[in-house]
């Protein structure tokens, strides 16, 4: 019966499954209400809102940070099932993600196949994704760059299907992958460029028909693009060759950009193999590439192209580069180079202990920020503050301390004077829960649309939400509370996660204002002056 039991265990297909359950576990627990909502995440709520409800079909999905410059729309066709069936509960939307990022495990452990053909390669890169607190992160971050890792995936396994098996469904799958990163970021159409340089390496046989049908599936895919171009006139385009020309370079340049890229491979190793030491982490991945090197397998060449592939990125200016996304697509990569080089580590009987202590340091340095985090912060975004857990409690002391009377609110967030996050907020979670939502007595909204009706008969009852994150202006809260002390008198204050929430009453006897912040004179000359140039401030608007 035992030997029966350790038998079935030792199966790769068991192996592969108690892999994907742990990394199922450690993707949903303390999952609930402890995924990041902010400004981004609220916009593209009410687009798919739109979407579904008002028939606003979207040519463009999420913007870029180059003006001009949107990604692709699938992003929202894709949540949009997700959102109508679970009500807007973004939490179901993280759990979605969550299971998308999960199959990164059973597609890298086909890539390690097809490359490297050993099956221990393989398990061992399914683990590594699997228990990955980069991939935790990204996994429950609702937005657009959760799902770039996924599609790269499909594309690089679509590449090796086809140049190195010689598969024709492999050239169908890696145009599904690019087509699908492309919509997904915008800069991953660098991806493209492998197509010729492994053309030259492996020199596939190439069929016409097979080329011109891969070609219109292709523009078929990007065909929400195509059809914005036309219809804007080209500006996207025009904003494209416009960031182009601006970038130019010097030596310092060179050495920044080759610094900045070492930085941001490094800040993935560190979240993912060791989060120990920084620098040791980047002396991992060089090591691990000189044990893989002298294993002379075969393939190494597309391996290696596709871990370096980012590099020539950093010679351009985009924000992209300063974030974790921009390792996205050569994650995968990331992983094999170790998984190859633990492999070849534990086939050698000298080196056999020294493989089991990396793999196991490996696994604990991942523990160790799953229990640091509390799985509640997503560092490795950047995504510190607007936890939903927080959110909710917000709203609910709103509520409470309304107790069923009307009231407005009034936000300082980022971006600054856009109300998109609890906008989206109060209409899924508040009015569920309460049955009506808060007037907005702060200024007027165009950039999104407003799911809350304007305070024009200014209630009495008002709520100031300060999200206090990185991005707002130092002054933008006391010139908020500047303003309002002229106009009404502070109730309560409490501060949930990173946000202040003040209770206020608008009070016409101007005998009971207050001064809250005890200004002097000068602060109060220099906050009168920033009110007086921009009315934002204030939250009574007629």
């Amino acid at each position: 019966m035992w030997h029966k039991i350790v038998s079935f265990l030792k199966k790769p297909s068991t192996i592969l499954i108690i892999i994907l359950l742990l990394g199922l576990f450690l993707r949903v627990y303390n999952l609930w209400d402890s995924i990041f909502i902010s400004y981004d995440q609220a916009r593209d709520a009410q687009r798919i809102q739109d979407l579904l409800f008002a028939k606003d079909l979207k040519l463009v999905g999420p913007e870029t940070d180059i003006p001009g410059i949107f990604n692709g729309p699938l992003f929202y066709y894709l949540l949009a099932p997700v959102y109508f069936i679970f009500n807007f509960d973004p939490n179901y939307v993280a759990l979605f993600l969550s299971i998308i990022n999960l199959s990164g495990a059973l597609l890298l452990y086909k890539v390690a196949m097809v490359l490297f053909k050993e099956k221990k390669v393989a398990l061992i890169a399914a683990f590594l994704w699997a228990i990955s607190f980069e991939q935790l992160g990204f996994s429950k971050y609702i937005s657009n760059a959760s799902l770039m890792s996924i599609s790269s995936l499909i594309y690089f396994l679509g590449l090796a299907f086809y140049f190195i098996e010689k598969k024709s469904m492999g050239l169908i799958m890696s145009i599904i992958g690019l087509t699908a990163s492309i919509h997904f970021n915008i800069y991953l159409g660098y991806l493209f460029v492998f197509y010729p340089i492994f053309y030259f390496i492996y020199r596939p046989q190439i069929k016409v028909k097979q080329i011109a049908l891969n070609t219109v599936l292709f523009f078929f895919l990007l065909s929400p693009f195509i059809i914005a171009e036309l219809l804007w006139k080209f500006n996207g385009v025009k904003s494209l060759l416009e960031y182009m020309s601006h970038q130019s370079g010097s030596m310092n340049d060179v050495v920044e950009s080759f610094t900045l890229y070492i930085q941001r491979v490094s800040a993935s190793l560190y979240y993912s193999q060791f989060s120990f030491n920084i620098f040791l982490a980047s002396l991992f991945l060089i090591g691990f590439i000189f044990i893989v090197k002298k294993s002379k397998s075969d393939n190494l060449v597309f391996l290696f192209l596709w871990l370096f592939s980012t590099l020539p990125l950093f010679g351009f200016r985009s924000g992209v580069i300063n974030v974790a996304v921009i390792n996205s697509s050569i994650f995968g990569a990331i992983i094999l180079v170790f998984a190859k080089g633990l492999s070849q580590l534990l086939q050698n009987k000298k080196s056999y202990a020294v493989g089991i202590f990396i793999l196991l340091l490996f696994f604990i340095s991942n523990l160790f920020l799953f229990v640091k985090q509390n799985v509640l912060k997503i560092e490795s975004q950047s995504a510190k503050n607007n936890i939903l857990l927080y959110e909710k409690m917000a709203m609910d002391y709103t509520y409470k301390k309304a107790g069923g009377k009307k009231f407005s609110i009034c936000t300082i967030t980022e971006p600054l004077f856009m109300n998109t996050t609890w906008s989206f907020l109060y209409d899924w979670y508040g009015k569920n829960k309460y049955g009506y939502v808060p007037y907005w007595s702060g200024s007027k909204q165009y950039m999104n649309k407003n799911n809350l009706p304007d305070d024009v008969d200014h209630t009495q009852l008002r709520f100031l939400l300060f999200e206090n994150q990185g991005g707002i202006p130092d002054h933008a809260w006391p010139s908020a509370l500047f303003a309002e002390d002229q106009l009404s008198t502070l109730e309560d204050e409490v501060k949930i996660g990173n946000m202040t929430i003040q209770m206020r009453k608008l009070e016409k006897n101007k005998e009971l204002l207050k001064d809250t912040q005890n200004l002097s004179l000068s602060d109060k000359r220099r906050l009168k002056s920033v009110t007086e140039i921009d009315n934002r401030y204030t939250c009574y608007h007629e």
